[in-house]
């Protein structure tokens, strides 16, 4: 057979034939997966220059702009007794439903405080300018407020300092479940601040409590205060739990700055 032969499949033998198909059966897998290595090869090394040029360039406006970390630090005090409480970001979705069900991504961070056989759970969000509370309290018996008789029924109670150092005192104590208006104590006196929202839930486990702040409100320091009773026509409060027993706590807040570059 000549060489013209030997390249020419028409004449070939029809083993020959058979082989060669075999052959090229067999060779495409193999091309396939060498084709595969170099297209992952490629990938891959698109993606780690991608990830490093991104790091260099959040590096880049971190070091920048180093404001966002003390807009997000520790008020400047070693005084502290009480534990810290930290302020997350909230969607553009939220309800002041009592539920807290648009902060569903932070509830791990939940932060819990007890004392004997009574305890209520914080957790706090920052929404278009607005400090939200949530407060999840466990309670054998809701005892609600009667008009002018005298007694002590549940409440809470929530201290807070502005960044001024004013301090101010906020009362949480609905006649009934559902929307309700927020009272602030001056010494001996209280009246009704309208600029606050809250919405007050009986679950089944005790009630959970939403509180909204003013837009610009933006606290130093808070203390969250249950005063629980759990019978009617009581002068005393059988029990007070605090998330601090001494200072308020202070409170963290996330950087807008940072907040901002990363959405």
């Amino acid at each position: 057979m000549n060489l013209t032969d030997f390249f020419n499949p028409a004449r070939w033998s029809l083993s020959r034939k058979f082989i060669s198909i075999v052959l090229l059966i067999l060779l495409i897998p193999l091309a396939s997966v060498g084709l595969l290595k170099e297209i992952e090869n490629t990938l891959v090394n698109n993606l780690r220059e991608n990830l490093l040029l991104s790091s260099r360039l959040i590096g880049n406006q971190l070091v920048a702009n180093q404001t966002w970390f003390e807009d997000s630090l520790l008020p400047d005090s070693k005084e502290f007794l009480g534990k810290e409480l930290f302020v997350f970001p909230l969607n553009q979705s939220f309800e002041l439903d009592g539920y807290f069900e648009d902060g569903l991504d932070y509830e791990v961070h939940r932060q819990t405080f007890s004392k004997n056989q009574s305890s209520f759970a914080v957790l706090l969000g920052s929404f278009e300018r607005h400090l939200i509370v949530s407060i999840q309290v466990n309670d054998q018996a809701i005892i609600y407020p009667k008009v002018e008789n005298g007694f002590v029924s549940d409440q809470i109670e929530i201290e807070f300092k502005t960044q001024t150092g004013g301090y101010q005192r906020i009362l949480l104590a609905p006649q009934a479940a559902g929307q309700f208006p927020v009272k602030i104590n001056n010494n001996s006196s209280s009246k009704i601040d309208w600029r606050y929202k809250a919405n007050w839930v009986a679950t089944s486990t005790g009630f959970n409590v939403e509180l909204q702040f003013p837009s610009g409100f933006k606290p130093k320091e808070i203390r969250v205060v249950h005063q629980d009773v759990d019978k009617q026509g009581l002068t005393k409060f059988q029990q007070i739990v605090s998330s601090s027993s001494y200072d308020l706590n202070p409170l963290v807040w996330p950087s807008q700055g940072l907040v901002n570059y990363f959405d």
